[in-house]
């Protein structure tokens, strides 16, 4: 996956360690046109070739060019071979080649040498490797998981939810590692490792645009599903339903909590690999320390600095949160001036630490909407992500992506949520106890919510309310009260308030 600073990311950037004064030269790119369909169309070959009557090796020399489509196709990889090979099956056969290489293979070989015993003698059809590593099929309605590449059998399960000799369309994997089953060239079903049934339905509900009769999928590199019908193939894009909503406007209530929860197993998961399998935690820690370069000794504060402080200092019931603003920001400013990488790196571990995004906003979410309601979220721009307290990506989500009144009203209802969410999960894998308390889940917003806070003052003005489309950084020190967004000076009067009165300053 390739991580892109796009215009916002260069804005709060900008902002917060000045524009760069010496332009660097980029590579120009090709852009890659995008369909605002998901599926795509491409013909093959529309006539089926005779194959050669002999077994013999030899005979089948440069076969691969001259199969009408393939029965199936799967990539799959090993710690022997770190490269992606390709496997193509027709028949009996199975041609491989390295992807780095790209060179078509000049003898096939059996495909029996490419299944565990136990299925040897059975037509295959479907094959993916899974996330775990393993190569995956099903035989009638039966479905096995086999090591690669010594092909042992490590899990088998009948699927009780369709008949013996059921057609089977397709069985793949989706880049967000769901596993799917068409079958009866209408229906699906998702499921999971253990063979339980997440989901099911028609299969045009879950793919629009595909027609009934698939033969096979194939998830490529390029992050497409290639769908197969016969000598046709489409491709499919699973992200493309998701899109981001409004900056301006922000999430209503059910909509941050479906968010929420998503960040809750984002930040649950690591949480738990750090108490079950510390040494392998510390070593993704170290590959995720980041430095970033100081802000230049001879530049000024941010004016935002000094607007929001006069701006609370300006309203009788507002002047201990200026007094309090203003010594954290002065502290702040001290500490970056410094020694930056502090507020960046070498955090110690706390109860909740754990792996968290620190860019979560709303630009960095993306969600499927249906009926006017989001029903899936997904993350996005990982490139920030560093090991720390939780504490600041709830604080930096709420604050800059939950509409204002929505936030003002459920501030508490929704740490709360969060909360829950991820003591569940602890729950469930028998890690909780009374140190995981909601109390102290609070006291790490006191002592870790600093940078969240000063994050969004910085964005909100010029990056999250800034014009759409426009990239404006410019006479940021010529900024007035005057030319924040009303809606932006609102959130952050309120994130003051709440900061204040909650010791999070």
């Amino acid at each position: 996956m390739y991580n892109l600073f796009g215009d916002d990311d260069k804005k709060a950037m900008s902002i917060l360690y000045g524009p760069k004064t010496t332009p660097s030269y980029i590579p120009p790119t090709t852009p890659v046109p995008h369909n605002k369909n998901h599926m795509s169309k491409t013909s093959t070959i529309k006539h089926r070739t005779s194959l050669p009557t002999t077994t013999t090796t030899p005979a089948l020399q440069n076969i691969l060019c001259l199969i009408p489509y393939p029965d199936f196709m799967f990539l799959a990889t090993s710690p022997q071979f770190p490269n992606y090979r390709m496997y193509v099956g027709y028949g009996p056969y199975i041609w491989k080649f390295d992807l780095n290489e790209m060179r078509l293979p000049k003898h096939p070989e059996l495909i029996t040498d490419y299944l565990p015993k136990e299925l040897r003698s059975a037509h295959v059809s479907h094959v993916f490797q899974n996330s775990e590593g393993h190569l995956v099929t099903i035989r009638n309605n039966q479905y096995y998981a086999a090591s690669f590449p010594n092909l042992k059998i490590q899990k088998r399960f009948m699927f009780p939810s369709i008949p013996a000799r059921t057609k089977i369309n397709a069985l793949f994997q989706t880049n967000s590692g769901q596993t799917y089953l068409l079958y009866n060239d209408d229906s699906y079903i998702e499921f999971n490792e253990a063979g339980d049934v997440l989901n099911r339905g028609p299969m045009n509900y879950l793919l629009p645009g595909l027609p009934d009769t698939i033969t096979s999928a194939f998830r490529y590199t390029d992050g497409f599903i290639y769908f197969f019908q016969n000598n046709t193939y489409y491709k499919y894009s699973e992200y493309t339903r998701y899109k981001n909503l409004d900056r301006h406007v922000g999430f209503d209530l059910a909509t941050s909590k479906l968010i929420l929860k998503d960040l809750a197993t984002f930040h649950a998961v690591p949480l738990a690999i750090r108490l079950l399998e510390p040494e392998e935690f510390t070593r993704l820690f170290k590959n995720m320390s980041m430095s970033l370069p100081p802000k230049p000794k001879d530049k000024k504060p941010p004016s935002i600095f000094k607007i929001m402080v006069d701006t609370l200092s300006a309203n009788d019931k507002y002047k201990t949160v200026a007094d309090k603003l203003m010594k954290m920001l002065a502290d702040f400013t001290k500490l970056m001036e410094e020694a930056p990488e502090k507020m960046f790196n070498n955090q110690s571990m706390r109860t909740f630490s754990t792996i968290i995004h620190q860019d979560m906003w709303i630009n960095n979410t993306m969600q499927v909407i249906e009926n006017d309601v989001a029903v899936k979220n997904k993350f996005v721009d990982f490139q920030m992500s560093q090991v720390g307290s939780p504490a600041d990506d709830i604080i930096f989500f709420l604050f800059s992506s939950v509409e204002y009144d929505c936030l003002k009203n459920n501030l508490d209802s929704l740490i709360k949520y969060y909360y829950e969410e991820v003591i569940c999960i602890l729950k469930k894998l028998d890690l909780y106890n009374d140190c995981f308390s909601y109390e102290n889940l609070l006291e790490e917003f006191k002592t870790t919510g600093k940078l969240a806070i000063v994050r969004a003052l910085f964005m909100l003005p010029k990056v999250i309310f800034g014009e759409k489309g426009k990239a404006d950084h410019e006479n940021l020190d010529e900024m007035t009260v005057e030319d924040i967004h009303p809606i932006a000076l609102k959130k952050m009067i309120l994130l003051c308030v709440e900061a204040a009165e909650r010791d999070w300053l």
